[in-house]
């Protein structure tokens, strides 16, 4: 019985030794590797601030739940954001929140999603939107053609319509198509 142990053991010991043989795993120059850094992230942080500083003055504050972090992809994910932009003076110009947004690192370049609203200071008015994109540079925000867009003002004003683009810097808003509701001069 000692000897049928033996031999069974064996036998077993080959057989791996076979199989291990006859498995390769080769890659071939981390092409999976190189993928998976893309998807994975580098770093994840939650409940943190992110300020963004462009030629020693504060451009932005970005308050999240959770943030992560792609440096190979070039964008950070985030989620549960509110944030705050800033003239170039250190005044508040905006300030909103979002479920979602996608930045760009290399341009601080946002896309909005999951439910955005945006207040412009200057203009007293408040933007609600599914999802919007923010131009850093140019200090832009821009909604596609096909999204309902709700801008209402202090003063009563309310209108609603498609698209959206809004220039913060240079003070003006449009909706793209099939604009409805008041508006109230002061």
């Amino acid at each position: 019985a000692e000897l049928i142990r033996s031999g069974v053991a064996l036998i077993l010991a080959g057989l791996l030794c076979l199989a291990g043989a006859a498995c390769r795993l080769d890659y071939g120059k981390n092409v999976e590797a190189k993928a998976l850094q893309r998807d994975v992230p580098d770093m994840i942080i939650a409940n943190s601030q992110f300020r963004i500083i462009r030629d020693d003055a504060l451009i932005m504050t970005l308050d999240v739940d959770r943030a992560e972090t792609y440096s190979e992809a070039g964008n950070r994910i985030m989620t549960g954001v509110r944030f705050t932009q800033f003239n170039n003076d250190g005044t508040v110009s905006a300030r909103g929140a979002a479920g979602k947004a996608i930045q760009i690192i290399q341009t601080d370049d946002v896309q909005f999603s999951g439910g955005l609203t945006v207040e412009v200071t200057s203009e007293k008015a408040t933007i609600a939107a599914g999802n919007l994109d923010w131009t850093a540079e140019d200090k832009v925000l821009r909604g596609p053609a096909d999204q309902i867009v709700s801008i209402t003002k202090e003063n009563g004003s309310r209108i609603k319509g498609r698209g959206l683009y809004a220039d913060l810097g240079g003070r003006t808003i449009e909706l793209l198509g099939g604009v409805e509701g008041l508006i109230i001069n002061d």
